[in-house]
């Protein structure tokens, strides 16, 4: 379809400001046809525009990072939940049972592993404060 005169000036004027898609939405064409026909008129969008679409971006971008963060802290504790629910299992069976049962010591080891695997999950690494800041210390292996 052959842009017309009053389409390309429309363009001309909107595009430096506009959202490309909505663009497209006005014209009825392809947001592809509206790129290229604007890359073809040599138009580019205003430094204004680009500036709020990359303060949109940005915030979106951390909007999904804390989201992202959210979610995986919630399966950290379903999984501690889960974990915990095992480990009371296992409590509840070692004493009801007596050593000499002959499932005790794998009950132990078993009890040894859910324990370690709920350290794990929870473990925060110390902080410590360098000149105003708190940061995130690893211990050193020996």
């Amino acid at each position: 379809m052959k842009w017309t005169d009053s389409e390309i000036k429309l363009l001309v004027k909107k595009f430096p400001n506009t959202d490309t898609q909505e663009l497209a939405s006005l014209f009825g064409r392809s947001y592809h046809a509206v790129s290229v026909r604007a890359h073809k008129l040599g138009l580019q969008k205003s430094l204004e525009y680009s500036r709020k679409v990359l303060r949109k971006n940005g915030l979106n971008q951390r909007k999904k990072k804390a989201e992202s963060k959210q979610q995986a802290e919630n399966a950290i504790l379903d999984k501690v939940q889960i974990l915990e629910t095992r480990e009371d299992e296992i409590l509840k069976w070692l004493s009801e049972n007596q050593p000499s049962h002959p499932d005790y010591e794998q009950k132990i080891r078993d009890l040894n592993i859910v324990q370690t695997r709920i350290h794990y999950a929870t473990y925060q690494p110390p902080l410590r404060e360098t000149s105003g800041i708190i940061e995130h210390t690893i211990p050193k292996r020996i």
